[in-house]
């Protein structure tokens, strides 16, 4: 974008005076000069403020002994250049044909960038796998609980008193200890697509690169599933994003416990403003919302997340009429009710 002003470059041999000498012969409105070693690289604004004069100037001054560049002082909106080594492959933060796509296809991610990476907000993950705590590519976005960091933040001690001692950064609810870390995958790969960090030679980039990832592994009951969604509640997350689920159940809605603590976090949670709860709808081709037993996705306080493929297509995940999103990823490998998946849907 153009501006008002120029930058001048003086050759080193021209002292100040002859340097005034030529601006005032040109009419430059205002002038400052650089600082070593470039003193003689000056900023300077057209006399009436326009663009437009400033563009002349800069041709004027272009064409006078002793300047070795004039040019615009422009307005440049930065484009990021991350070294991660497999940015390039992560089609749904920017879709532009690899791997037999379709252009455009993604989540516009890259483009968001240029507003935020996610800095301040904290993201919690809950995974029946946990989440890989010192992970190469997510431990400089894990989130710490300062109520329990310090050296002795294995003490043994619930120092903050919130009822988990040394939980200084996730939980798990499945052992009943500190460390979110399993064996498995799944809570890894879902907390490195919401926050791996950017630009770290390592990986990919997670959709918010500089947010906070407060890992949470499930355990095995009802009650451990409301304690986990309470807990990053508690902790303060402003995102609590879901990749599992189970139907709700037509007997008594055994599930309860867990419905109140979902309504709790999306009302009540991030300081009164409501957390933002996000579920996966199912990997099976069913709906979501209707029936005796619908998905856990179904809740009205859940932001519903289908999946979308590289092609545009809608990837076959469940359905229904309260989806809100459809998110790209892989499209689903098959149905409940059909087998495989026809050939459109594939990407």
């Amino acid at each position: 974008v153009v501006t008002n002003e120029i930058i001048v470059r003086f050759s080193d041999e021209m002292c100040a005076r002859d340097i005034a000498k030529v601006n005032e012969e040109l009419g430059a409105g205002g002038a400052r000069a650089g600082k070593a070693p470039f003193q003689n690289r000056y900023v300077i604004t057209s006399e009436d403020g326009s663009p437009r004069s400033a563009l002349r100037l800069a041709s004027q001054y272009f064409g006078q002994k002793g300047v070795m560049y004039a040019h615009p002082n422009l307005l440049v909106e930065k484009v990021s250049r991350n070294n991660d080594p497999l940015l390039g492959d992560q089609w749904h933060l920017q879709n532009t044909g690899q791997n037999s796509g379709l252009t455009g296809a993604d989540a516009h991610v890259v483009e968001a960038w240029q507003t935020t990476k996610g800095n301040g907000i904290t993201i919690a993950v809950i995974d029946p796998d946990g989440v890989e705590r010192n992970h190469e590519d997510l431990v400089a976005n894990r989130f710490v609980n300062a109520g329990e960091d310090g050296p002795l933040r294995d003490n043994g001690q619930d120092d903050d008193g919130n009822g988990f001692r040394d939980d200084w950064s996730g939980w798990n609810f499945d052992q009943n200890t500190n460390n979110p870390t399993t064996s498995q995958p799944h809570g890894t790969a879902a907390a490195g697509v919401a926050a791996a960090a950017c630009d770290n030679s390592l990986g990919g980039c997670g959709a918010a690169p500089e947010a906070r990832i407060l890992g949470i592994a499930q355990g095995r009951s009802v009650e451990d599933d409301a304690d986990a969604i309470m807990y990053a509640t508690r902790m303060g997350a402003d995102v609590i994003s879901n990749s599992w689920g189970y139907p709700l159940g037509s007997l008594q809605r055994p599930t309860e416990a867990v419905e109140e603590a979902i309504a709790f976090a999306a009302t009540s949670g991030r300081g009164g403003k409501g957390a933002v709860v996000v579920f996966a709808m199912t990997n099976e081709n069913i709906d979501n919302f209707e029936g005796d037993t619908p998905d856990i996705s179904s809740l009205e306080s859940v932001i519903a997340v289908g999946r979308s493929t590289n092609l545009d297509k809608w990837g076959k995940s469940g359905f229904g009429n309260g989806m809100e999103l459809l998110a790209p990823t892989q499209a689903a490998i098959g149905d409940a009710n059909f087998g495989c998946l026809t050939d459109e849907l594939v990407g």
